[in-house]
């Protein structure tokens, strides 16, 4: 694996298509509330990343949603690095966030463009790559900051 962290498997509980989903927002005044606090966090989410082979970003069955595992891949290519080995875990920190950002990119292309649809995170993997005597993985996976 070259990149620092790249993201396995993500499973996301969605509400569904058509008239249901725009009622169950209106109701619960969630309209838009993603989208706000992307915007009032200073937030701009990148376009949903291409899949670099052959298989699909995301994959729907009933209300789940599953996501193709991410990397940290931003608009100058992929961060590369190894902690332990000359990369810093703040360097990590800011790779795992590109990659929750792709993340999030994911869900919403595949949510019609309207994050308010997902309604819960049931799983989330994270990997690090570093060195075998780098034991500080959870300051890079557990510190994203958003």
């Amino acid at each position: 694996m070259t990149p620092e962290l790249s993201s396995a498997l993500f499973r996301f509980v969605i509400r569904g298509h058509g008239a249901n989903r725009e009622s169950e927002s209106m109701e619960n005044g969630m309209s838009g509330s993603i989208e706000a606090r992307l915007k009032e966090l200073g937030i701009d989410l990148p376009d949903a990343p291409v899949p670099a082979a052959n298989y699909v970003p995301t994959v729907r069955t009933g209300n789940l949603l599953y996501i193709s595992g991410q990397v940290s891949k931003n608009a100058d290519g992929l961060i590369i690095g190894k902690l332990g080995d000359g990369f810093s875990i703040e360097d990590a920190q800011a790779a795992a966030r590109v990659c929750a950002l792709n993340l999030i990119a994911q869900a919403k292309a595949a949510c019609d463009g309207d994050l308010d649809r997902v309604i819960q995170v049931v799983k989330l993997v994270g990997f690090v790559n570093a060195t075998p005597d780098f034991e500080q993985h959870p300051q890079v996976l557990s510190l994203i900051h958003i």
